[in-house]
């Protein structure tokens, strides 16, 4: 805001397929705010898109929210997506109260190489989330690999010593699952432990620790239970 000498910015990003949320601004309080992807409004438009908006006269446009330019007595605005990877991940909105004429203006120009390096922020931090992910998850079933079962058995067994609370471990193992594979192939095989791992965690409780134990065979953990 105060590189572009605006007076407000707002940083939108996806809740799910349908829905936009401001996740963080600064000027106006219009945090949490929604925007249904599939409104009549420019902040759907440019998302859809994929293109950088710049209105001289906001007011004029029949896709801009007056009220919301009134909250903010904005004239000029800026709607500039954050793309990563050919994909819109977020979107700056800023507004001016003054008229700023050119697009080209450095006020502009600012936010837009602000929104490259915004993208290569969130692109790291998502690649790192992933790293994270992969170090612990088996990659085929999406469970817990044995490097992640270590350190929660060993959360849970440090809070039941604590408690006093019952432990179990218990080791599932899929009968005649290779006779299934023989008969099936292997992609078959790959899909049934993947579902019946799906299944499995959707039977535990958030704090259960369900991980593949190898080939076939599962394992959990389950704290006072």
């Amino acid at each position: 805001r105060d590189l572009s000498g605006a007076s407000t910015v707002a940083m939108v990003e996806a809740f799910d397929d349908d829905v936009l949320v401001v996740t963080a601004n600064a000027g106006i309080d219009i945090l949490g705010m929604t925007i249904p992807l599939n409104a009549v409004s420019m902040t759907a438009h440019v998302w859809r898109t994929g293109q950088q908006m710049f209105l001289t006269d906001a007011a004029n446009h029949p896709l801009v929210n007056a009220a919301l330019l009134d909250l903010d007595q904005a004239v000029s605005v800026l709607w500039q997506p954050v793309i990563v990877q050919g994909k819109v991940v977020a979107m700056l909105n800023v507004t001016w109260r003054r008229r700023i004429e050119d697009p080209g203006d450095r006020a502009v120009r600012v936010v837009g190489v602000i929104a490259d390096e915004a993208g290569y922020s969130l692109h790291a931090s998502r690649l790192r989330r992933e790293l994270e992910r992969s170090a612990t998850t088996d990659p085929l079933t999406g469970s817990l690999n044995r490097r992640a079962w270590d350190a929660g058995l060993a959360l849970l067994m440090d809070r039941a010593r604590l408690s006093g609370a019952a432990l179990i471990v218990a080791l599932v193992d899929l009968d005649h699952f290779k006779y299934y594979n023989d008969a099936h192939g292997h992609t078959a095989g790959d899909v049934l432990l993947t579902r019946f791992a799906c299944e499995a965690r959707n039977c535990l409780r958030k704090h259960d620790v369900f991980a593949r134990w190898g080939g076939e065979e599962f394992i959990l953990a389950l704290y006072d239970c």
